[in-house]
């Protein structure tokens, strides 16, 4: 396992130099902005994008293929993917934090806001890998991209055509948001075992 998880990193470092740009690009952002927000943001979309490549890099040398001619199961493949998107997950958070951290002190942002964010953005990298990741095993990631594409795009359509109705709407009180907030990682992480599962499922059943 922990040779397969080196595989995933070593296949991902031609983009490393080109985060470090981003990221130096992002922090002035955050200063010209007076917000971590961006942090959070990038976070998510970053972890999508690195996960999403660690399947193109697989499926364009036929990774798959060859792997089951060692001493591997399909379910190490998997289990494989997922312990490395949560890796990419929590390495990408505790940068986040970091630098979040470091600009909140120099723009004087309030502690609870820097930590809220990072913990959204986690949750949402987690959330949408665990989305994706069943679309790729069973449709190619081709396809899981537009798909994720379109799970991205209707809520946000929602939002931006009846976000004016919000401010009219009943909302839940701040005992409800706050259970809600404490119990989210819970969902998240019980969505991602859910996700695994439905991933072996389909990989165990297709055609190499």
């Amino acid at each position: 396992m922990k040779g397969l998880i080196i595989k995933e990193f070593l296949g991902l470092r031609r983009y490393f130099r080109i985060l470090a740009v981003l990221m130096v690009l992002y922090i002035f952002m955050a200063f010209g902005m007076t917000s971590v927000s961006i942090f959070a943001a990038i976070n998510a979309i970053l972890v999508m994008i690195c996960s999403l490549s660690s399947f193109s890099y697989d499926s364009y040398n036929h990774w798959n293929e060859f792997a089951m001619s060692l001493p591997l199961s399909r379910a190490d493949l998997v289990k494989s993917k997922y312990l490395f998107i949560l890796l990419l997950c929590a390495f990408g958070t505790a940068v986040t934090l970091i630098l979040s951290l470091i600009v909140g002190l120099i723009i004087h942002l309030p502690m609870q806001e820097i930590f809220i964010a990072t913990l959204c953005s986690a949750l949402t990298a987690l959330f949408l890998g665990a989305l994706t990741t069943p679309f790729i095993y069973k449709f190619g990631v081709e396809k899981a991209r537009y798909i994720l594409i379109i799970i991205v795009m209707i809520p946000t359509l929602v939002f931006v055509s009846f976000g004016s109705y919000l401010p009219t709407l009943h909302l839940p009180s701040a005992q409800t948001l706050t259970l809600l907030a404490w119990c989210s990682p819970v969902f998240v992480l019980a969505f991602v075992f859910l996700s695994y599962l439905i991933s072996r499922h389909i990989f165990m059943n297709k055609d190499l």
